[in-house]
């Protein structure tokens, strides 16, 4: 927890910076009710569905949905420090769970580690099985929902990571979403995708080969604005048209920005 703690903490500390704000703004005055929104929303009603916009993210943090971004209308492909899980792999429904809005974890600034116990620490009571969220969060060690001899973990996944509990929800929709915008797009040849990637490395390239598989998928109708201050595109397939993939080899913000002052302008 000396390592999760200020993970959990630095991120609900940290305001989504300025970029968040203008994509929600995009996504509503630009995507929110246009022609393909609506029927993607009415090919998918019967799960309330996302428009013509989704975000598919490798962050954990969590800022998309605090920017104002739906949680129907976001995929955290790595999971998000704001939901926990069993760290032993109970199996005991639900698997996932969020955390408590206010719960912090203390850690002592000189031993950089978190103590079982927080300077005003609540006692728990008797065990009596399940327990409520908040309950779970009592220790500064929180614990498993089900189970209180098991630590609880956040549902974030880590490299060889063995007992991580994919949101089958949150993933089950993103792909039915895809497969809707797929046979949308089939039935008419005129709609064009932009995927929009925002800061992918190759260190961990989830993102880079999912955009990539994009490409594949949707062949000329599918354009990638690829956003990197340290890659340049590295298109790795020769016959892919340059011209359906733009580098802009600066930040995410900077980005952002230039082009919302474009299409602003343009407005």
């Amino acid at each position: 927890y000396g390592f999760w703690g200020p993970c959990l903490n630095n991120y609900r500390d940290t305001e989504p910076h300025e970029g968040y704000r203008i994509l929600r703004r995009w996504k509503q005055s630009r995507f929110g009710n246009n022609p393909a929104s609506k029927e993607l929303r009415s090919m998918g009603q019967s799960e309330g569905g996302p428009g013509a916009c989704y975000v598919f993210s490798s962050n954990v943090d969590g800022h998309f949905v605090r920017a104002g971004f739906a949680a129907t209308e976001v995929n955290e492909i790595h999971g998000s420090v704001e939901r926990w899980q069993c760290g032993n792999d109970c199996k005991k429904e639900p698997r996932i769970w969020k955390a408590p809005p206010r719960v912090r974890i203390y850690v002592d600034s000189e031993t950089q580690l978190a103590p079982e116990e927080r300077p005003d620490q609540e006692r728990a009571g008797e065990d009596s099985g399940r327990r409520t969220v908040k309950e779970a969060f009592l220790s500064n060690h929180p614990e498993c929902l089900h189970e209180n001899w098991h630590p609880g973990r956040p549902n974030v996944y880590m490299f060889g990571d063995y007992t991580y509990v994919q949101d089958e929800e949150q993933s089950g929709r993103y792909k039915r979403w895809l497969e809707r915008v797929q046979t949308l797009m089939e039935a008419q040849p005129s709609l064009r995708l932009v995927v929009l990637e925002l800061g992918a490395g190759h260190s961990v390239p989830t993102v880079r080969g999912h955009t990539e598989k994009q490409l594949k998928t949707f062949g000329s109708q599918c354009t990638v604005i690829r956003v990197n201050p340290e890659y340049d595109a590295r298109k790795p397939e020769p016959e892919w048209d340059p011209e359906r993939v733009i580098a802009l080899r600066t930040t995410s913000l900077v980005a952002l920005e230039q082009l919302d002052a474009i299409l602003n302008a343009k407005a």
